[in-house]
């Protein structure tokens, strides 16, 4: 049949997909929902499979913010989303905000979302409330960069950053700031004058008119109810950081943070400037404001996290970062057995008792199919670790000493007898069970693959 490696991991998402169809009972009795949310549900565990998400609190965002298509009920999305975070979800006993791996990890995750935002062309579809935005992406990497740790070293960095931004007199950030609210000005003066019919409306105008009102936006970004020109001003930054104590750590978090903005702020001006020009880089600008805009908004935990992890000492990232007990099952094999197992036993409590003798029941037998998963497992991860080895490698130091042609064997629910020979030489504690008992749980991984047995 020529199966390869590929079509077992296929196998293993198509079997989560359809036990978890099977099992929601709102729509037990609706084939086309069942086939509809097998699907969904496949492919959503998929792609979070596929990018290592690992936070509860992320999953949930995600969950939410998906455009489920199987039913418009909210009692049944509701059904899924409990049995999704009850059976998906395993526990976790470690902060994952602690390892700078994880943290650069999730940096990554936030830029690819907000560059996939940036080609979103109906911009009015995304709620940024719930996503990111190319601003909050930037100043995540711009910390990171910057090793901007809220410590003794932090007031000295910001120093430097700052005085940087001013090293050349011709170029400095002085004069592109003071450029930026000139035009700011003059943009706000033609809104007015549109808005009181003093400019004519025409096409041209109108189109001005809208460009200029988008701009001016830009004032969103600032903290505390202050204006534009306060808070991007170089002198009033340079005494701020100057009157605050020499260690970081005794600084005030919520005021460090939005420190950290405006700077933060100051650069952006300061590279979106290039050269010495009279007006303002608006392309760049518009760019910005159509993907979000320059609000960094915490109020999203996991950027706030990932603030904290940059910027913090391990006490305060544990003190600070709610900590979920949860996250999700990424082990296919662990996750498809306990799907089955809970399928099974909502389906026949009363035969379910007996799963693991040696007879024949209406039902499968859950030993054997744990023993078929192990297998399908190994070919699995004998896939994943052969992407990762370098071609040069020596067949003898594979990391896993199985034999791939198996699956061919594993996947071919045509000649079971040879799936029943692989099973009884890899697991002893089956050797003795009858075929039967083994075909019928063959049959049910075999039926449970068929999207139309749901």
């Amino acid at each position: 049949m020529n199966f390869k490696a590929s079509d077992a991991i296929n196998l293993v998402f198509t079997l989560i997909g359809n036990a978890t169809a099977k099992s929601i009972l709102s729509i037990r009795n609706n084939l086309e929902k069942r086939k509809i949310l097998s699907n969904e549900i496949k492919d959503f565990y998929r792609e979070n499979y596929k990018k290592n998400v690992k936070n509860e609190h992320e999953l949930i965002n995600l969950f939410d913010a998906k455009n489920w298509s199987f039913s418009i009920d909210k009692k049944e999305i509701e059904e899924l989303k409990n049995f999704f975070f009850e059976n998906f979800f395993v526990k976790n006993d470690y902060n994952y905000y602690l390892e700078h791996k994880h943290v650069l990890e999730e940096i990554n995750k936030i830029y690819q979302k907000a560059l996939d935002n940036a080609f979103v062309i109906d911009k009015s579809q995304i709620d940024w409330k719930k996503t990111i935005r190319v601003i909050e992406s930037r100043f995540l990497t711009w910390i990171n960069n910057k090793n901007l740790k809220q410590n003794h070293e932090l007031k000295e960095k910001l120093l430097v950053i700052m005085i940087s931004l001013n090293e050349s007199n011709d170029k400095g950030y002085t004069l592109k700031y003071k450029n930026l609210l000139n035009n700011l000005d003059r943009y706000k003066k033609f809104v007015n004058d549109y808005d009181q019919k003093i400019i004519e409306n025409n096409t041209v105008n109108l189109q001005f008119y809208n460009k200029y009102q988008n701009i001016l936006n830009i004032h969103n970004c600032c903290d505390y109810n202050m204006t534009i020109d306060e808070y991007l001003d170089y002198e009033n930054i340079i005494k701020q950081i100057k009157k605050l104590p020499d260690n970081g750590e005794l600084w005030d978090f919520d005021f460090t943070i939005v420190l950290l903005k405006r700077v933060f702020f100051c650069s952006i001006i300061n590279n979106l400037f290039t050269i010495h020009s009279e007006d303002v880089p608006r392309a760049k600008i518009e760019m910005i404001l159509s993907n979000g805009g320059f609000r960094i908004d915490f109020s999203k935990e996991s950027l706030k996290n990932l603030y904290i992890a940059l910027t913090q000492n391990e006490t305060k990232i544990k003190e600070l970062i709610k900590f979920s007990s949860k996250r999700l099952n990424l082990n296919l094999i662990e996750l498809i057995r306990s799907l089955i197992k809970n399928l099974l036993l909502s389906t026949n409590l009363e035969q379910f008792q007996n799963y693991n003798k040696e007879e024949t029941f209406n039902i499968p037998n859950l030993k054997v199919l744990s023993c078929y998963s192990i297998l399908i497992g190994k070919v699995i991860n004998f896939h994943l670790s052969s992407i990762n080895e370098t071609i040069f490698a020596y067949p003898e130091k594979n990391s896993i000493n199985f034999e791939i042609a198996l699956v061919d064997t594993l996947l071919n629910f045509n000649n079971k007898n040879d799936i029943i020979d692989i099973l009884k030489t890899n697991f002893k504690e089956i050797r003795n069970y009858p075929s039967t008992v083994i075909i019928k749980s063959i049959d049910f991984i075999e039926y449970l693959s068929n999207v139309e047995n749901i």
